[in-house]
């Protein structure tokens, strides 16, 4: 199993077959421990209800789409912004005679 694989079990056709009950279960039989089998997807719903800071992926990207389409984001006015995102990730280059400058100026002598 690779490291980003969740570990699960696959399922038999009999299991399978299981799954359509209203409730399907599954007992581990050395503990004697019911288990109910949900979707992953009722999972995730069920884990937002459950721990509502943590919202599925999904939802979360939804959410703060819409809070930056309500913000305006979409506007192309802020399209300055991701210029300077764009210009923040390149790598700052001086010169010796910028940097003499600059120091010789310094508001810190």
């Amino acid at each position: 199993m690779q490291e980003h694989e969740k570990p699960m079990i696959e399922l038999t056709q009999d299991q399978r077959h299981e799954l359509k009950a209203e409730v399907p279960r599954a007992m581990d039989p050395d503990t004697r421990k019911t288990y109910v089998l949900v979707s992953e997807e009722a999972y995730e719903r069920m884990q937002a209800l459950l721990a509502p800071e943590r919202l599925p992926l999904v939802e979360q990207r939804a959410i703060l789409r819409s809070a930056g389409l309500r913000a305006g984001w979409d506007d192309p006015e802020m399209d300055v912004y991701d210029r300077e995102d764009d210009a923040r990730e390149q790598p700052m280059t001086v010169t010796a005679s910028e940097w003499e400058e600059a120091a010789a100026g310094s508001a810190y002598d």
